[in-house]
């Protein structure tokens, strides 16, 4: 059996959702940081930018895959404004790679 390909690949809205999708959430991160900074008993801990720079990175992935968990849960408008869209990005396969994932199904049974 021919795999077939999706009509189209990503048009740039959909490349621009997935940029919007991905730097929302870590501006969150940084914001949520740099509050998070201002405490006293933290303030000391995040003295140094590298510091600063790497626990806005995991402040960021765990807002992101916690709002993301929480997105089908949340109001729309809600989703909006913590993940920057209510619509995730369609991905464009190729046919190799959609042969790749029927085969795989096939195989798991």
């Amino acid at each position: 059996m021919q795999p077939t390909e999706p009509a189209k690949p990503a048009t740039i809205r959909e490349l621009g959702l997935s940029w919007i999708r991905t730097g929302v959430p870590y501006l969150w991160g940084y914001v949520l940081t740099f509050l998070a900074a201002r405490a006293p008993a933290i303030h000391d801990l995040v003295d140094t930018p590298y510091v600063f720079a790497a626990l806005s990175g995991a402040v960021a992935l765990a807002w992101y895959w916690l709002m993301r968990k929480a997105e089908h849960k949340i109001p729309p408008w809600l989703t909006r404004l913590v993940l920057g869209a209510n619509t995730a990005p369609s991905y464009w396969l190729g046919a190799d790679a959609v042969a790749a994932r029927r085969a795989a199904r096939d195989l798991d049974g």
